[in-house]
């Protein structure tokens, strides 16, 4: 077997990317766009040792799940890999990856469930990014083919709404009447270079990316989207004059409208060329609504590692006392504090920096309690709560007691040693007496540091506390809990994951809970190899963010060991 050699052959799985696999004369052939259970014909295009790449030029034995693009430039455009596999299956190859890549990069045997994939499974995209190319001497929209910068021109992408279709037939039409040229990337001479738009709420926020200082016939174009969007839109132009890849230059100039605000789970959001918003309305919300759930409600910290302009930060900032929004762009930090600003959101401190560094002086300053309160123990009792055998403190509800909250923190300390001891009051109940009192907590070892009679109990308060005293305060249980901080951290990295380092400080941190969201399997797992040391995996759920496509999102938690 050579390159260029075309072979039939019959496709026996599927690969990590939705490419179907092919063995030959002890070659892994891995096949874009065939399907598992295919007699397909194929050419080879590389070679390695033991393994190949082929295209797929012909296929002779459909799979069942097997179905007709919804898009006439599917194949050729770069955009989609997905659309000729039967939704359920994309779903059902989604799922297999991620328990495969858990099992080859962690070690880790876990049943994943179906995958949630929303109501939509195509015009769900509420953001465009389309380079501008030339056909017959004409400007044209489209996407780029795959592995090279040559435009595919389409007059619609299925994956966008019909707002996508009306803006790009409008700023066509602008470009071609008022003759503004198009850039190229050879000569690096022309104006329009990529348009970039964003839909929310029935608002649309629009870029022309331009190889200049200045957007020509800007009121022509404004004439034109109004014709198709009202009042609804805000109009930018951002110069961007770079032989580069990056599509928005460094900063962009407003034109025309006001500015659009997008609501994220009851969280305002005001939407510039440079917000970061998932790309699927519906399925963001869910699994937001899912990181939302994991986080118990009256948690002491939540962490968001990788918070961006801290949408999520905000989601979460309900749930507990303290939220910090780590994040390593300063723009980004700026952003969050206004977000947080503009919604009133008063518990979120956000920090410019590297998770990596940020993370073990923030676990750091979050173990450094300090005592509210400072109570005196005989040994007995002392030994008791150290145990962890007493966990009501019984005192009289005095003056002093009655200034006591819930979240108070009380330092022990008894006769004969330098040890304190440190708890939070997790609970008060007050009685009348302390006959009241045993009758309903009883006079186990939790209320008494020992088991003894319901007469006994009260004889030996009585010793501290006369009747006359507890009819005239009343009394009251001090429920305890440990005065560690409980702690959740969120991981919400890029695609490549986190790096061990941050990694490494979520483990020092010691969190009663990890709560990771992962747009890249890959990584996931192998992240999850290094935390589940310390870490059990509790849960693994999985998320269709691009339908259509081989990518899928994952959300993991887990839970610190012993903790389940």
């Amino acid at each position: 077997m050579k390159v260029s050699d075309v072979l039939t052959v019959e496709i026996v799985d599927s690969g990590m990317e939705g490419e179907g696999i092919a063995k030959v004369d002890g070659y892994v052939l891995f096949v874009p766009m065939a399907l598992k259970g295919e007699t397909v014909q194929i050419r080879i295009d590389h070679l390695k040792k033991n393994f190949g790449y082929a295209t797929l030029k012909k296929v002779e034995i459909p799979s069942d799940k097997r179905v007709r693009p919804a898009c006439p430039v599917y194949g050729v455009c770069g955009g989609c890999d997905m659309q000729h596999v039967a939704y359920d299956e994309q779903k059902e190859q989604k799922r297999r990856q991620i328990e495969t890549c858990l099992r080859k990069n962690a070690g880790i045997e876990f049943s994943v469930p179906e995958v949630y994939g929303g109501s939509n499974r195509f015009a769900y995209r509420n953001k465009l990014q389309m380079p501008f190319g030339q056909k017959d001497g004409k400007a044209v929209l489209g996407f780029f083919k795959e592995g090279t910068h040559t435009v595919v021109p389409t007059a619609r992408c299925v994956l966008h709404g019909k707002w996508a279709e009306d803006l790009m037939k409008a700023v066509l039409s602008w470009a071609n009447e008022n003759k503004v040229s198009v850039y190229d990337e050879r000569s690096q001479k022309g104006i329009l270079r990529h348009l970039v738009a964003r839909n929310v709420g029935g608002q649309t926020v629009i870029v022309i990316v331009g190889n200049g200082n200045k957007l020509p016939a800007a009121d022509n174009l404004i004439s034109a989207l109004k014709s198709v969007f009202g009042d609804g839109f805000k109009l930018y132009f951002s110069p961007n004059r770079k032989n580069t890849n990056v599509i928005l230059g460094e900063s962009v100039t407003e034109i025309y409208g006001k500015n659009v605000k997008a609501n994220v789970g009851g969280v305002r959001v005001d939407v510039s060329p440079y917000t970061f918003l998932q790309v699927n309305d519906e399925v963001r919300d869910t699994i937001y609504s899912a990181v939302a759930a994991e986080v118990e409600n009256g948690v002491d910290v939540v962490i968001d590692a990788y918070s961006g302009m801290g949408i999520m930060t905000a989601l979460l900032s309900s749930k507990a006392k303290e939220v910090y929004g780590v994040e390593i762009v300063p723009e980004a930090v700026s952003d969050a504090d206004k977000l947080m600003a503009e919604n009133g959101i008063k518990n979120v401190k956000n920090i410019a920096g590297d998770a990596a560094e940020v993370l073990p002086k923030l676990a750091k300053s979050l173990s450094e309690t300090k005592a509210d309160y400072v109570y005196h123990l005989a040994q007995s009792p002392f030994e008791a709560i150290k145990s962890g055998r007493k966990t009501f403190e019984l005192r009289l509800y005095d003056e002093k007691r009655r200034s006591l909250k819930v979240g108070d923190v009380i330092e022990f300390y008894t006769d004969g040693t330098d040890e304190r001891l440190l708890k939070k009051v997790k609970n008060l109940f007050v009685f009348d007496d302390f006959s009241a009192l045993f009758k309903t907590l009883g006079t186990g070892e939790n209320t008494c540091g020992a088991v003894m009679t319901e007469d006994a109990a009260i004889l030996g308060m009585g010793k501290y506390y006369s009747e006359e005293r507890q009819q005239r305060n009343k009394v009251v249980a001090i429920e305890l809990a440990p005065a560690e901080k409980s702690i959740t951290v969120v991981l919400d990295p890029p695609r490549k994951g986190c790096d061990q380092k941050t990694l490494a400080a979520v483990k020092e941190a010691r969190p009663e809970k990890v709560i990771y969201v992962s747009c890249n399997p890959a990584t996931l797992a192998r992240d999850l190899a290094l935390l589940k040391t310390d870490f059990d995996l509790v849960s693994v759920r999985a998320y269709d963010m691009f339908p259509q496509t081989k990518h899928v999102e994952t959300l993991a938690v887990l839970t610190k060991k012993g903790n389940t």
